[in-house]
């Protein structure tokens, strides 16, 4: 979450600061007014539609300047009306009364621009869906996230949640990141063993969070971008970016999978166990890797697997199939399995190519942050048993790749434990041995 303190926490201290605000019908104001304006303002031209709405109505509340909202907020929306600057009114009463009046404006405005873009999307354009970071983390916060949940929580199948969130995204050509995860854990997810229900939904929902900051991180620190690149990162995310609200829309969003993994730049993979058993995830990940390079695969398994739930995962891998894995709709799967046919020679060619890329990009995880594994019992327990299946599953030369980075040899003693260094190193080996081992079966699997 972010530092700043929340829009009902700025109307508090408003109201506890000076009634004289809220009598007056002139300036005023001070910190907290422009901190709540600018969130206003910010709130309609990102089209956040309650966000807005409640946005609004808390300048209302907090007996901001009419006048003042009005100021901010030009060029952005029209006047109700005429279109012309509406004369500041002489109560408080007139005064919250014309701001509602102005917020009910800019919800209808904003509503109109959403039905306009769902038009668009029900003739196959503009399909193609973004949303900022700021979002996905909770860093936008204002009031109605308690309202509608969070981006992580398994609920868009309620109309009211889906529209919420689909207002916080825009059209788009392309995307820097597609996010692909799994939206239940069965409980053998790290330290969420014993959890059930809702309480299981809640602890995943925020371990995914977490997960995705790390990876974030990880995006910044390899792309070399600074903090106000990472901020202006667009994601491609199923729950906002297809309008579950809308059937008929969602239904050619599905369709049009395969080109929203096209035109992102890299996919962020929130892997905990289930995913190795839903089948929409598990064709996200190797379609991406049929159209981009490993490289831009950001996984992140680390922060779902433990010592307890090492041989679950491991077990995954080994025995994952197409006609193993669920959908929540059987219509999901039939269609699924159709892609599959039409993209690879046969059902065991995607079977192994996924086995062969999940062992090593996920070995690629552990390996990526040296300090976890850095014993030679954590090494043993995380890493090994990601090349001992490569052996068991006759991946030989993914073995042999993989077995020849002497992890100890190069963090400890070559690199003397310095992190840039390694990573160089790392990625030295993983492009010469194992990536080109990746791009061989994939050309064997794949139909011309």
């Amino acid at each position: 979450m972010g530092t700043s303190s929340s829009a009902p926490e700025r109307v508090r201290s408003l109201r506890r600061g000076s009634t004289q605000k809220a009598g007056g019908g002139g300036g005023g104001g001070g910190d907290d007014d422009n901190g709540l304006l600018q969130a206003v303002s910010q709130a309609l031209q990102g089209r956040s539609l309650n966000k807005a709405e409640r946005a609004w109505v808390a300048a209302a509340q907090a007996g901001i300047p009419f006048s003042r909202v009005r100021d901010e907020l030009r060029g952005t929306i029209t006047t109700v009306g005429s279109g012309e600057a509406a004369p500041a009114p002489a109560s408080a009463e007139e005064k919250q009364a014309l701001v509602a009046k102005q917020a009910q404006a800019a919800v209808e405005m904003i509503k109109k621009d959403i039905d306009a873009d769902l038009k668009e999307m029900k003739q196959g354009k503009g399909l193609m869906r973004s949303v900022k970071l700021a979002t996905l983390t909770g860093e936008d916060q204002h009031p109605t996230h308690h309202l509608r949940g969070d981006p992580w929580a398994a609920d868009a199948e309620q109309a009211d949640i889906s529209r919420f969130w689909f207002g916080h995204t825009e059209p788009a050509e392309r995307v820097d990141l597609f996010i692909s995860h799994s939206w239940n854990d069965d409980g053998n997810a790290k330290m969420m063993d014993g959890l059930q229900g809702d309480d299981l939904l809640r602890e995943f929902s925020a371990r995914k969070a977490t997960a995705m900051q790390n990876v974030v991180r990880t995006v910044k620190e390899l792309r070399g971008l600074s903090a106000a690149e990472v901020g202006e990162l667009t994601f491609w995310m199923d729950k906002p970016c297809i309008p579950q609200f809308a059937p008929d829309v969602k239904s050619k969003c599905i369709q049009h999978l395969e080109r929203f993994l096209e035109q992102a730049g890299g996919l962020i993979v929130l892997m905990n166990p289930k995913y190795l058993t839903r089948l929409w995830c598990i064709f996200e990940w190797t379609h991406f890797l049929v159209l981009h390079s490993p490289e831009d695969i950001f996984v992140n398994v680390r922060s779902f697997l433990w010592e307890h739930n090492v041989a679950v995962f491991i077990d995954n891998v080994r025995r994952v199939t197409v006609k193993g894995c669920e959908c929540l709709m059987q219509l999901d799967h039939t269609i699924l399995e159709r892609k599959v046919g039409a993209l690879y020679k046969s059902e065991a060619d995607f079977e192994r190519f996924l086995r062969l890329s999940l062992i090593a990009l996920c070995m690629r995880d552990f390996l990526a942050y040296p300090d976890l594994v850095a014993t030679p019992e954590a090494f043993g327990l995380f890493v090994q048993p990601w090349m001992d299946l490569a052996a068991e599953l006759g991946f030989d030369e993914l073995h042999a790749g993989l077995s020849s980075f002497d992890f100890m040899q190069v963090y400890h003693e070559d690199c003397a434990r310095d992190d840039s260094s390694y990573q160089i190193e790392l990625k030295a080996h993983f492009s010469a041995h194992v990536y080109p081992v990746l791009a061989s079966v994939k050309h064997e699997v794949i139909k011309s």
